[in-house]
Parts: structure tokens; sequence; C-alpha cells
């Protein structure tokens, strides 16, 4: 049997319990790496910080750009709210606003409402409306559209309009929306920028109604 003295054990008990340098070195190391203190980290926080804030500005963006747009007319009615014009003026400014002649692929704003004939359930809306040629002696149109709860029934909701305007100014479209199923079938007529007409539900004809819309420039 070998015989290993107690001096050379207590040796290495100390070299075992004695940190190197390096690993001294090691230890402050990481010391400072929590405590932020060699910048690093920092900085990568405060790259972050401006990242989130870009991705929330981005999203807020996002959502007004997919929300219902903003009515033309509501800087008139601020105006008119504050009495910094007449009630005459807002009219006749108001006026000035509708849409006269159709100019193909200008994008104009829309807002009405349509009343159900069978208990007058009155659901307004707002929306972008287009006009386009499509070599048929008539427009084709095509609008994104946004509705407010109905005064008896019906939740907000969006949907869209696809159809044509001859060039007599009948109007004719279908709107489908994300909460109904089938569609709304419309007719009337354009004049002056405003339309009245009539609808009705194809899976559903004695659900009919009527509809008063007005468009303006944006």
């Amino acid at each position: 049997m070998n015989y290993i003295s107690p001096s050379l054990l207590a040796g290495a008990e100390l070299v075992e319990t004695s940190p190197t340098v390096t690993e001294q070195k090691v230890e402050r190391i990481e010391s400072e790496g929590e405590d932020g203190k060699d910048g690093k980290d920092e900085g990568e926080s405060k790259d972050e910080g401006e990242g989130k804030e870009e991705e929330e500005e981005e999203e807020e963006e996002e959502k007004k750009s997919n929300g219902p747009p903003i009515s033309p007319l509501s800087e008139l009615q601020t105006l008119l709210f504050s009495r910094f014009i007449s009630q005459e003026t807002y009219e006749q400014r108001c006026k000035e606003l509708l849409v006269q002649n159709i100019s193909l692929g200008v994008k104009y704003y829309l807002e009405g409402k349509t009343i159900n004939d069978g208990d007058n359930n009155d659901t307004a809306m707002r929306g972008t409306i287009t006009f386009t040629s499509n070599d048929k002696a008539e427009y084709q149109l095509k609008s994104e559209m946004w509705y407010g709860a109905g005064t008896n029934y019906n939740t907000p909701t969006q949907g869209q309009w696809v159809g044509t305007l001859q060039y007599d100014n009948d109007i004719n479209f279908v709107e489908t929306l994300n909460t109904h199923r089938g569609a709304f079938v419309y007719t009337g007529r354009l004049n002056g920028g405003k339309m009245d007409g009539r609808y009705y539900w194809d899976i559903r004809p004695g659900a009919t109604g009527t509809c008063h819309f007005s468009l303006y420039k944006m």
C-alpha cells in the first residue's frame, strides 16, 4: 500500500478550494454581465424597447387602415358644434362635397342607412366606393362597408358591394355581409350624389326594405 503524506493531502485540499486566476476572472465577468456594467445588455435592451415601440406603431396604423373611413363631414360637424359656422354654411359645404359626376378610379366616401319594411329596423352604414369601366356601356362598382348596430337587431359588421351603375344612373348591386347567409340585392337610382332604392334578401325574398345613401368627395 502506498502511503500519502498528510501534508500532501492538505495541499491538495488547498488547491481545490482556492480559485485560480482564470476562475476569478470568469466570475468577475459573469458578475459584471449580470449587473449590466459592460453596457452590452443595456444596449440590447434599449434596441428591443425601440423595436417594440415600432411594432406597436405599425399595429396601430394597420388598425386605422383596416377600420372604417373617416367622414369628410367630420371637420364641418366640429365647426358647427363649436359654433364657428352656421347651420346654413354647414349645409352648403356638405352639398359642395356631394359627388355630382362620377370619375373612374376615384375612391368616394359613402354613408347612409337601410330601413326594413317589416319592423322599421334602421341600420346605419358607411364605407368607400369606386367605379371603373367594364366596356359594356356601364360602370362597375365595388365598395367596402362598415355597419352599425340596428335599432331593433343586427350587430355591427362589415360587408362588400359589387355591381353596376348604368349611364342613365340606374344602380344595381349585391351586398354580402360577414354575419349573414346569402346576399342582399339592391336596385336604385343615383342622382346628384344621392341614391335611393330598395333591397331584398335573396334567401328570404319577403325580407325587403328601402335604402338611402350619399356619396361624398374624400
